[in-house]
C-alpha cells in the first residue's frame, strides 16, 4: 500500500495538477483516497481535521486529482 500512495504523490508532483502548497501533497493524497474508497466528504475532512485543519477543499482536491 506505501508504495502505491508513494506512485500517487509523485503523479501529482509530474502532472503539477496541485499547484498551491498551503497543505501537503501528502495530506491532499490521503484525503483523496480516503473519499475514493468511501467516505462522503464531510467525514473525510472531519478525520484529515482531527490531524491537520482542512476544511471543504477536498472535493476540489479529488476533482483536480482522478484523472492523473
Amino acid at each position: 500500500m506505501q508504495g502505491f500512495v508513494n506512485e500517487l504523490i509523485e503523479r501529482a508532483r509530474r502532472s503539477k495538477v496541485l499547484k498551491r502548497n498551503k497543505k501537503s501533497l501528502e495530506v491532499k493524497i490521503l484525503v483523496d483516497l480516503l473519499y475514493f474508497f468511501g467516505l462522503s466528504l464531510r467525514k473525510a475532512s472531519l478525520f484529515i481535521s482531527l490531524f491537520e485543519e482542512i476544511s471543504e477543499s477536498v472535493r476540489k482536491y479529488y476533482h483536480k486529482i482522478k484523472y492523473i
